[in-house]
């Protein structure tokens, strides 16, 4: 993506992200959110951040499962770092993921000398199967809270249709997802557009072609396998991104009882999913700021969660985020992988 683009984009989602913030903000009732949060001890502050954290976990042994076989016995620990400091860019920066992804390729590179080109494949893999299992979950959760969503819909976007938008667009993401993932596991797919790009009109798209061929064919070369004899990974791993994203339905669930609410387990999973979903589609805007605080707010105040419970529990939810932010960017720069330069622009690959 140009610069340029890049940069008016951000620039949307900030302000996009500034507005609803503010507007946000300013209907809090502070003091009586204050008495709440301070009357939580700090085992239920520790409490809180364990379903989070069991999710990071499922996350960091199914990505180990989507690494060639020889690299799949490294440490979870690294695994972990590889992971943890390129989402503190999602979080933080605007186009996160544009930056992050290739940051995490490498990461992989440094720390455990794996080519970027299947460094990058196992990290397009992973992004696909978060979108695929993400996708399932909010399918599953529409299909039997329909109508609960449905009876809400009218107070979040003032008409009913709720329930199937998610529906719709949970099942349009996984059609695309998947058939990538289908078309990518073809070896033969890539090489006929190899062949057909080697005789292109164009001599710049003929250059182009031509200074990537060799990355981008390594990287074909590890999707194949997962269209052949590494069907069982594919199994593991999104099975494991569907516990990770049952597990951030699980922390909402958690919050939201600690915080004195009395909404079913059932009902906070369908805000998580239909929020966490809205997060996904927010990508411009960093961690979905004021986009999905606004979605949490009115979805739990529509749900009869009182405001300064539904403001506590977003209030906790961004403190969690900022914990994790520190984590993050204590890695990449502690960590001694060089990466002050790397996040101020877009890594570029690098093989061994």
């Amino acid at each position: 993506m140009k610069k340029s683009v890049r940069v008016t984009l951000s620039i949307a989602g900030l302000s996009i992200a500034g507005f609803l913030l503010y507007n946000l903000l300013s209907s809090f009732d502070w003091p009586a959110i204050a008495r709440i949060l301070v009357l939580l001890t700090p085992w239920q502050m520790a409490l809180l951040l364990v379903p989070f954290t069991m999710g990071v976990i499922a996350d960091c042994i199914a990505w180990r499962h989507l690494l060639p076989p020889e690299f799949q016995k490294v440490s979870f620990w690294k695994i972990f770092k590889a992971r943890t400091g390129p989402e503190a860019v999602v979080m933080t920066i605007p186009m996160g993921p544009f930056i992050s992804e290739p940051l995490k390729a490498w990461i992989l590179f440094k720390i455990i000398k794996l080519k970027t080109s299947i460094g990058m494949a196992s990290v397009i893999l992973r992004s696909c199967f978060l979108v695929l299992s993400q996708c399932t979950v909010v399918i599953v959760v529409v299909v039997f809270n329909f109508g609960w969503l449905e009876r809400l819909s009218p107070l979040i976007i003032n008409r009913e249709g709720l329930g199937y938008t998610l529906f719709l667009s949970a099942a349009i993401l996984f059609i695309i997802y998947g058939a990538f993932l289908l078309v990518a596991s073809r070896s033969y797919f890539i090489k006929k557009l190899h062949d057909k790009l080697e005789y292109a009109p164009f001599a710049l798209l003929r250059r182009l072609w031509k200074s990537t061929e060799t990355y981008i064919l390594e990287m074909n070369d590890q999707f194949a396998t997962f269209g052949g004899e590494r069907k069982k990974s594919v199994v593991v791993a999104y099975s494991l991104y569907i516990v990770a994203w049952i597990f951030q339905g699980a922390e909402t669930y958690v919050m939201l009882k600690i915080l004195g609410s009395d909404i079913t387990f059932f009902q906070a999973f369908s805000i998580e999913a239909a929020c966490g979903f809205l997060r996904s589609v927010a990508f411009i805007v960093p961690s979905g700021l004021g986009v999905v605080d606004a979605g949490y707010f009115l979805m739990l105040n529509a749900a009869d969660v009182s405001h300064p419970i539904s403001a506590a529990f977003i209030i906790l939810k961004r403190l969690r985020e900022v914990l994790w932010i520190c984590l993050g960017y204590a890695i990449l720069f502690l960590s001694g992988y060089g990466m002050g330069n790397s996040i101020s622009k877009d890594p570029q690959p690098v093989d061994a």
